[in-house]
């Protein structure tokens, strides 16, 4: 985040502050002289890494501070406890009029409330829902690939967590004025497909998935389930598909023609998937375009003495960093088969080429799970080595798994839950379960799938990418608590108010009127939504939506408890009705931004 830091040494007036980022800024400027001040009284030397350590945040909710500066980084360099070092800070502040608090390490201190909720809506006013948008990636070029999938089954659940977050950290990036391009690599060749592509052979007699009124891309996954069953009784399948894959790649026509047939289903319906959960490419790459010149890369890498060939004819790669417990040698990564047939490896060294060709990024983010860290090191380590720059602005965005309260899933022997079958199921639930009455049966098909997307898209995206997940439909949809749908209806019941009250109040609503708003919980409200620029570039700085989700559910909380104790449309004076409307408006926004940016649809009712 240096660009963050660079922006702590610039002095800001009042009249040109426009967010908390920048109200943030201005007191890191005044730490930063009275922490010189500091050292040079205790004969220490701060060095501009030791300030660019300096972090604000806000303090826990029952604290009556809006933020706080932690001095335990400072600690060592100074020679001070961070206690001591708060306590300093705080005696140099009251000397300069500012009242704050050293606590625990910590320096807590308030904003000037009326100046920040000037600033809040000033930039609502005129930015609506960009209000919280930044620059802090201006000017970067960032490659974003997922999804990725296997063109021999339907998208399943891991798959909606990798779409769930590829697609909404290209929109916060976006947000914060990143040059984005989301790619997707099918891999619509290799062993995998040829199973499918063999079981369609022996057993389908040549039906279609439109005759049996199946989806495509569920009928080829139903043929690789068959093929799990036929390789159980025959021990010669696995020679069959290594000979159906070398046909393949030798162009035998028979062969090639049924591929065509196989991937196509596949990608046809996977296509269908992502349309119908919001997910878009701006290029989708196919690893059958791409393995030629993977093997040509692995030549090249030869030639320069990167790889070597093994006595049986692989093509390898010793990885110094990974040592065999038995032998002490470094351990071998087989980059072609001695076949001469490639691997996934062989594949992703083409594709990394294509796409720094195709469209030169300053960052390229690889979106997939966490068990292939192992294969990402080993990609990366291996461009390093054939020379490119660019391979240090690889980053792998590892995710853990997600599972069924019954335990993990297996494509291979059909136990696997697919995308659309779960969002069929979770829309059901909601059907049955959650909507009133009065709904026109347009309206429940349109409110159940849109909820049930909600609520799948936020359990995904609500913790942090590497924790393994347990998907709970049940829980998922249920109004009460952190669930995607609590958060759609919070959005519903904020523009019913606004209907009810008929006019833009955020428009017309005057400085004087918004100072009233002066109870806490309208405080809280607009310290919340003046935080979502710092939260859109933590999400962006350490590539993890969850901070986005964890906002969202705390603004609509707070607003919940704003709601319970407040009267809004019947508030004593049509002054402070009208402020708390304009109010009720900006939360509006900012929650149907928010639900945006994480891709969770929102509603008129529910």
């Amino acid at each position: 985040m240096d660009s963050l830091r660079r922006t702590r040494f610039k002095t800001i007036r009042s009249t040109e502050l426009v967010s908390l980022i920048e109200m943030k800024a201005k007191w890191l400027n005044l730490f930063v002289l009275w922490l010189q001040e500091l050292a040079q009284e205790k004969d220490r030397n701060l060095s501009e890494i030791d300030l660019g350590r300096l972090s604000l945040s806000i303090p826990p909710a029952d604290s009556h501070w809006d933020l706080a500066l932690a001095c335990f980084v400072l600690s060592k360099t100074l020679a001070m406890s961070p206690q001591s070092i708060a306590e300093s800070l705080v005696t140099k502040a009251q000397k300069n009029g500012y009242k704050m608090q050293a606590l625990s390490g910590y320096v807590n201190f308030s904003l000037d409330r009326s100046l920040l909720r000037e600033a809040l809506f000033r930039d609502l006013k005129s930015k609506r829902e960009h209000f919280a948008h930044t620059q802090y990636l201006k000017g970067r070029r960032i490659m974003l690939e997922f999804s990725s999938p296997n063109a021999n089954k339907p998208l399943h659940l891991g798959h909606l967590r990798n779409n769930a977050l590829g697609e909404s950290l290209a929109r916060i990036l976006v947000a914060n004025s990143a040059e984005v391009y989301k790619v997707n690599i099918i891999n619509d060749r290799g062993v995998h497909i040829c199973k499918a592509m063999l079981a369609y052979e022996k057993f389908a007699h040549g039906e279609t998935p439109q005759e049996l009124g199946r989806k495509s891309d569920h009928y080829v996954g139903d043929c690789y389930v068959k093929y799990a069953q036929y390789a159980k009784e025959n021990p010669h399948a696995e020679e069959e598909i290594l000979k159906m894959l070398q046909d393949w790649e030798t162009g035998e026509p028979s062969t090639l023609k049924l591929w065509q047939t196989i991937s196509s289903w596949a990608v046809e319906g996977i296509k269908k998937t992502y349309e119908r959960t919001g997910i878009s490419f701006d290029k989708i790459y196919y690893e059958s375009k791409l393995y030629l010149l993977g093997k040509e890369v692995v030549k090249q890498g030869l030639e320069k003495g990167v790889f070597y060939t093994r006595e049986d004819g692989a093509v390898v790669i010793d990885l110094p960093w990974h040592i065999d417990k038995q032998t002490g040698k470094p351990q071998q990564k087989v980059l072609l088969r001695a076949d001469g047939t490639s691997i996934y490896l062989t594949q992703d060294l083409a594709n990394a080429l294509i796409r720094h060709q195709d469209y030169p990024y300053d960052t390229m983010i690889y979106v997939v799970g966490n068990e292939q860290d192992f294969h990402f090191k080993v990609l990366f380590y291996v461009l390093s080595l054939l020379g490119y720059q660019w391979a240090q602005q690889l980053y792998h965005l590892s995710y853990g798994m997600v599972e069924l309260p019954s335990g993990k899933m297996k494509s291979r022997e059909g136990t696997i839950v697919d995308a659309d079958q779960l969002i069929d199921e979770v829309a059901l639930l909601v059907r049955e379960e959650i909507l009133e009455k009065g709904l026109s049966e347009g309206e429940k098909e349109e409110i159940s799938e849109k909820v049930a997307q909600g609520a799948i898209s936020y359990f995904l995206l609500n913790a942090n990418p590497t924790k393994t997940l347990v998907f709970k439909k049940e829980e998922s949809i249920s109004f009460v608590g952190n669930t995607g749908p609590y958060l759609q209806y919070t959005s519903v019941r904020l523009k019913s108010l606004i209907t009810k009250g008929g006019e833009d109040f955020l428009g017309q609503v005057s400085q004087e009127e918004l100072d009233l708003l002066e109870t806490e919980e309208e405080w809280l409200l607009i310290k919340k939504l003046a935080s979502l620029s710092q939260v859109l570039q933590e999400v962006a700085c350490e590539r993890n939506p969850a901070h986005l989700a964890r906002w969202t559910y705390g603004l609509c909380k707070l607003f919940n408890q704003f709601y319970q104790e407040h009267s809004i449309l019947t508030a004593n004076e049509e002054a402070l009705a009208k402020a708390r409307l304009a109010l009720c408006q900006a939360v509006s926004i900012g929650l149907d931004s928010a639900l945006g940016l994480l891709n969770i649809p929102t509603l008129q009712k529910m």
